[in-house]
């Protein structure tokens, strides 16, 4: 992006009074900022004020481009294309990180409450390894609670993983995840749609929502109470077509009051990794034998992939005696790779 196009998109979403809907009208009629600046009045029902000035847009845009930030307008090739379908979409959205994952297609978005429980970070360490597994992006807010968990599975098992902020991309909210927004920074993607230097305000949280929502193929909902903000979050996906997916929760817990009525409603539920996986039409990776340093280990896993084998069945089967056996089979044992029964038969441990 050239400096004077970049220049006239942060002096336009710095102008108070003509908001999100009034850049969308304008670039409906021309994607040259810099004739919307010099044409302003044409857009606008509203007096304009407080425009950046040029000087300061290019203070501003000296600090974006020290910072690795990207200003995206709506009609970048760099812009999600799932996006520009929702209603009310971002005019202009700011990226610090892989923007490369806003072009992904079949993101995931998962959202639940700020007051989790013990069930409720279980269940994010189930489900969503297998999704981080399959480059499957993780799309949620950086909320505490649910949304940190699934950035974190996502950023644990080498998964990509997009946060949308309601401050600008600059500003950490809340300063409690400092150090999962670097984490995220460096192999993921951190997306706001407010300007840098923006502080988060009650308003913006619910309103990134359609974002996280709109970014996604589908939404996960994990644990949620009845008129929690995760339920704003679900009536954008359904409202943009996304599949709502919701996980079961005890009926005795208040933060699974709002999921559970999610299912009657005829959400889909969700209760084992390949659920999700079969949305994206994908399958759960195959297991693979563990490669170890030991050659005896390595001789009787191999001898254990196709099923469960008696010592003697071993022996026949790796060439190794009884006594080694007895003593190789109690050290794998002891590492877990695999599990012995009553009657001296092994089963590798998957």
């Amino acid at each position: 992006m050239v400096e004077e196009e970049a220049v006239s998109l942060i002096r336009l979403h710095s102008i108070e009074g003509f908001g999100n809907s009034g850049i969308l009208a304008a670039f409906k009629k021309t994607q040259n900022p810099k004739e919307i600046l010099a044409r302003i009045d044409e857009f606008s029902y509203k007096p304009i004020k407080n425009s950046l000035s040029v000087h300061d847009a290019k203070k501003q845009l000296d600090y974006i481009n020290q910072n690795n930030i990207s200003i995206i307008p709506i009609y970048s090739p760099q812009y999600p294309p799932q996006l520009r379908t929702i209603e009310k979409p971002p005019a202009i959205l700011y990226s610090l990180g892989n923007e490369k994952l806003l072009l992904n297609q079949s993101s995931l978005a998962v959202v639940g409450t700020r007051k989790y429980s013990p069930y409720g970070k279980e269940v994010c360490s189930l489900l969503l390894p297998e999704i981080a597994k399959h480059s499957i992006p993780i799309v949620s807010g950086m909320a505490i609670g649910i949304d940190s968990f699934a950035h974190e599975q996502a950023l644990n098992n080498n998964g990509p993983t997009i946060a949308v902020l309601g401050s600008g991309v600059n500003i950490i909210s809340p300063m409690q995840n400092t150090h999962l927004y670097h984490r995220i920074v460096e192999s993921g993607c951190i997306i706001s749609e407010f300007p840098i230097d923006f502080q988060a305000q009650r308003y913006t949280f619910t309103q990134r929502n359609r974002i996280v929502s709109g970014l996604a193929k589908a939404l996960l909902v994990i644990e949620a109470g009845e008129k929690s903000g995760t339920m704003i979050t679900t009536n954008h996906a359904l409202e943009q077509g996304r599949e709502v997916c919701v996980v079961p929760g005890p009926i005795t817990s208040f933060s699974s009051q709002g999921t559970n009525k999610l299912l009657q409603l005829g959400a889909t539920p969700i209760t084992n990794p390949q659920d999700l996986l079969d949305i994206f039409l994908l399958k759960t990776a195959p297991f693979k034998k563990p490669i170890l340093s030991n050659p005896t280990h390595q001789l009787i896993v191999n001898a254990l992939y196709d099923g469960s084998r008696t010592i003697e069945d071993l022996s026949i089967k790796t060439g190794l005696l009884p006594t080694e056996l007895m003593l190789a089979t109690s050290e794998l044992e002891l590492d877990g790779t695999i599990t012995g029964e009553g009657d001296y038969s092994f089963t590798l441990r998957y």
